[in-house]
């Protein structure tokens, strides 16, 4: 009686229904049973499930993936911005939970800054399947709740034979005369108990997307009589719930795919547990850089802790006209590689031989605190383990590229960038070859970044999560299909590719080389910056 005042027993609460008077709780659950944001809109409510998509885009004309806002509240384009709106057309996510990527549980694997392409990027979030569809009345509806699959509504034959059509949202208790006669509401939320337990009390769970076959040894009891496995083919179910929910995933790749620009393309839908964080459960992540490989022949000696033996005798041959000055250069450049490259490998390999000689510094455990903003020597978070790293020459629209591949578990901000920076000027000559041992130390450096345009995401994988969570039917591990990697690899060729190679025109790889040698290593101390 706390808290009512003067009402009485039975009597309801002012406004309320239900039983008691105590208006029951509207709540649209997801997975996790949090509401999803769909309350505040009327009309047909349908189930979403957890799922990653994994998607590839180029960066160009984008601000970076994150989706976001400035500071006058005008959207910015983002990959997130163009993929959410794609969604909403493909009947991905509802007009309730548009605009807010929180109310569908939004994750992402891999941030991307401004430019930055992605051959195989993933983000996680509640997904519906099935598209809306305008029904008679004119109110949005979908396939799950379409009576009977496909079938008008006989409440009354169905009532008498001891079944209900499957509903995408919760079915009411059943009133008392059809307990009677064997009915039994369907839950979208759940599948329980065991197929001959139910069978003998005569109640078949529902699924708002598919029910697994009826097996022929079962019954169904309505107004008290068996009936036989035929009765039980009326019900109509489809045959296999999971060669269902593949096709709706199939069609909502289509549709995405239609309503998206040509460089950003969906390439799987899987479903995940329930509570899948893209980001946080993301074990490695695989970078490629394309480097022009004339930026490696650019080298221009300034250290004065490099000894060139030869070079008195260059000049001298300059001064008496027996050696040009282009020349002069060139056996210069060549001799600081050399010097620079003592203990590296050697001078007779290629300057993308040398490049994935000196980038193996960087393999294992190691503080990057250099290659990155805002972090000190002694932060936690500059600590990072880099897996593997390769350099491989490679030809893309006629022109020679160093294909470094960086495999690691995670990246900070802008640390490929100036990785391979530095690994650069060591190949170049204008850095000794202990500078990267030196950055991977104490103290500070100043480095420069390398042009984003040649960097992209190539894939993320999530190998302790398919080794632990995986339990089929339900949940399958998150990898690309045959198919799709090969869908993959043909858009890394036809846009990624090209379009890194078409930032040559642009001339931003030859104003890095003007800056780099205009400031070239150690110019800059950490105050001066």
């Amino acid at each position: 009686s706390i808290g009512l005042g003067a009402m009485g027993r039975g009597q309801k609460r002012p406004g309320g229904g239900g039983q008691g008077g105590f208006k029951k709780k509207s709540r649209l659950e997801g997975d996790s049973g949090r509401p999803t944001g769909d309350d505040e809109f009327d009309g047909p409510r349908v189930p979403k499930r957890m799922h990653v998509i994994m998607f590839g885009y180029s960066g160009v004309g984008y601000h970076g993936l994150q989706k976001q806002v400035e500071n006058q509240g005008r959207q910015v384009p983002t990959i997130e911005a163009e993929l959410e709106t794609a969604l909403l057309k493909a009947g991905g996510i509802s007009q309730g939970n548009y605009g807010d990527i929180n109310k569908v549980a939004w994750s992402r694997a891999a941030r991307t800054d401004k430019g930055v392409h992605a051959a195989c990027n993933v983000v996680a979030l509640r997904l519906q399947l099935e598209p809306p569809v305008a029904s008679s009345e004119g109110m949005v509806a979908h396939d799950s709740q379409r009576a009977g699959a496909g079938e008008p509504a006989a409440e009354g034959r169905e009532a008498a034979q001891g079944t209900f059509p499957g509903s995408s949202g919760a079915i009411a208790a059943a009133e008392a005369p059809e307990a009677a006669q064997g009915a039994f509401p369907v839950n979208c939320g759940a599948i329980a108990a065991a197929a001959e337990q139910d069978a003998a009390r005569g109640a078949f769970p529902g699924n708002p997307g598919a029910i697994g076959t009826v097996n022929s040894t079962m019954t169904i009891r309505g107004d008290g009589d068996d009936q036989s496995a035929e009765k039980a083919q009326q019900l109509a179910l489809p045959a296999d719930p999971a060669a269902a929910d593949e096709r709706k995933r199939s069609e909502l790749i289509s549709r995405l795919n239609a309503v998206l620009p040509a460089t950003i393309r969906v390439f799987h839908i899987q479903k995940t547990s329930k509570n899948f964080d893209a980001r946080l459960q993301c074990d490695r992540r695989r970078y490629e850089y394309l480097l022009p490989v004339f930026v490696l022949e650019d080298g221009v000696v300034r250290k004065p802790d490099i000894s060139l033996p030869g070079l008195p005798d260059t000049l001298a041959k300059v001064a008496e006209g027996s050696l040009s000055v282009d020349e002069a250069a060139e056996a210069i450049r060549t001799e600081a590689r050399e010097e620079a490259l003592q203990g590296v490998g050697g001078s007779t390999m290629t300057p993308v031989e040398m490049l994935h000689e000196v980038m193996q510094q960087y393999v294992g455990t190691h503080n990057f605190h250099n290659f990155t903003a805002g972090l000190q020597s002694n932060s936690a978070q500059a600590v990072r383990f880099m897996i593997e790293i390769s350099a491989e020459e490679i030809v893309v629209g006629g022109e020679k590229f160093a294909r470094i591949r960086l495999y690691g578990q995670s990246f900070l901000l802008h640390q490929i960038r100036k990785m391979i920076y530095a690994a650069t000027e060591i190949v170049r000559g204008t850095a000794p070859s202990s500078a990267i041992a030196d950055c991977l130390r104490g103290g500070k450096q100043y480095l420069h970044l390398v042009p984003g345009e040649g960097l992209f995401l190539d894939q993320v994988e999530y190998d302790a999560y398919n080794s632990h969570k995986v339990a089929a039917p339900h949940t399958y591990p998150l990898e690309l299909s045959a198919e799709a990697q090969e869908q993959v690899e043909a858009f890394k060729a036809a846009v990624i590719y090209p379009t890194i190679a078409s930032s040559l025109e642009s001339g931003v790889f030859q104003e890095y080389l003007r800056v780099v040698q205009q400031f070239p290593w150690g110019t800059y101390d950490h105050e001066d910056k």
